[in-house]
């Protein structure tokens, strides 16, 4: 029997939307295109208003574009408003568990009786940098997001389950793990943190490269960025530091534990340890209230700081949230105007960054025949040669149309 995962949301979405692929596939089930599947799983995220309505339209179309399938509604849209879903029709089943939604799914399918005890989700149809989930659920409370209620409190995955995934990957030829969490920084099994997490992970392994994902730069502190910098080409110097605005009384209406003081003093630490780490971070435009002081405020700080990589964000009202109820939201088009403003300050540092990386040398993993990624997330020319999964250690010679070439040394 035919299914299809349809996943919507964050890097974390994306690892229990794999997961949920593979162990359906351990059971005997194919996963198909969405036309040819009898059974659609929709894992959903619900950070803003616009995200609930790319999670309804996505159930519609699967009501619509499939083989007549059942439609699987699981993620956080369903934990905040499961009535959305429930009116969009009888074959529409709402599940916030996402394991008892992988088990209906199975049962659907006619193979609910097997099961692998370890799902692999290597091979075709997943990412060659696989993320491993070792975190879960957020205490802070920003005024814009509903994430800490749709996931709950913070709360995190066993080392020794974590080790063994790690292993289990490695042994079927993964080369870059990527640790991912709702609130990664906060990781905490038994007084071990995140630093003492990767100690543990890279003398538990040989050869394999890893990388964290988004982390709230008040998790930042001196064993963390001491164990990167130990660490070598086995931890890439890359961060993804959210910081969202550059302007304190923005920051402050959004309930963000840090000033942009701190921030900078942070960034500033960061390179003098870590000299060729690669900071990327988030930056929403249009918050409620922003003035046209704060934004420049906000665009000057982002030149300052110079990220190699910026994603823009357009405040999106997210009922339930108390950013939603504020006076003074700003019109569309006025949040379009700033973030134009913001991509094209993104596209000048990226290529800033990229020149300034010229005659440096990085290891890079390779992702599909003819291009990989450095450590520091630069896309790079690779020989055709190279077969997805490799690692190269490479020399960088140049950059042009947003790639980084070099040779293989």
């Amino acid at each position: 029997m035919r299914f299809f995962v349809h996943n919507l949301g964050c890097k974390v979405n994306r690892v229990e939307s794999d997961r949920i692929t593979a162990d359906l596939i351990s059971r005997g089930a194919t996963s198909a295109p969405i036309q040819q599947a009898r059974v659609v799983v929709i894992n959903t995220c619900t950070v803003t208003a616009e995200a609930d309505r790319k999670a309804r339209k996505a159930v519609r179309q699967a009501l619509t574009t499939g083989d007549d399938p059942v439609v699987i509604v699981t993620g956080c849209a369903t934990v905040i408003a499961p009535e959305m879903f429930t009116s969009l029709g009888e074959k529409v089943l709402v599940i916030a568990d996402k394991q008892a939604a992988t088990q209906i799914a199975a049962k659907y399918l006619g193979c609910d009786d097997g099961i692998c005890d370890t799902p692999r989700r290597t091979g075709a149809g997943f990412p060659t940098r696989m993320a491993v989930k070792i975190q879960d659920g957020c205490d802070n409370r920003c005024s814009y997001c509903i994430v800490a209620t749709a996931r709950g409190p913070a709360r995190s995955v066993v080392a020794t389950d974590i080790l063994t995934e790690v292993k289990a990957a490695q042994e079927s030829g993964v080369h870059e793990i990527v640790l991912t969490g709702i609130n990664l920084g906060r990781y905490d099994d038994s007084g071990l943190n995140l630093s003492g997490l990767l100690d543990l992970l890279c003398r538990s392994t040989v050869g394999l490269r890893f990388r964290l994902s988004s982390i709230e730069p008040p998790d930042i502190d001196s064993d963390l960025i001491d164990q990167i910098a130990t660490g070598g080409e086995r931890i890439c110097a890359h961060l993804h530091l959210p910081l969202q605005s550059g302007s304190d009384t923005i920051l402050a209406r959004m309930n963000r534990a840090y000033d942009s003081a701190f921030y900078q003093e942070l960034t500033e630490r960061l390179r003098s340890n870590l000299p060729r780490i690669a900071l990327t971070t988030d930056v929403i435009v249009g918050f409620p209230g922003e003035s046209e002081a704060e934004f420049e405020q906000s665009l000057q700080f982002c030149e300052r700081i110079g990220f190699s990589k910026m994603h823009i964000f357009r405040y999106s009202p997210r009922a339930g949230t108390p950013a939603a109820t504020m006076a003074n939201q700003i019109e569309a088009a006025e949040k379009t105007r700033r973030a134009q403003m913001f991509n094209d300050l993104a596209i000048r540092m990226r290529q800033q960054d990229a020149i300034a990386r010229i005659g440096t040398i990085e290891t890079v993993l390779i992702e599909k025949r003819g291009f990989g990624m450095s450590e520091s997330y630069h896309r790079v020319q690779v020989p055709i040669r190279s077969e997805a999964g490799d690692v190269l250690r490479m020399q960088f010679c140049a950059y042009n149309d947003n790639l980084m070439t070099g040779r293989v040394l």
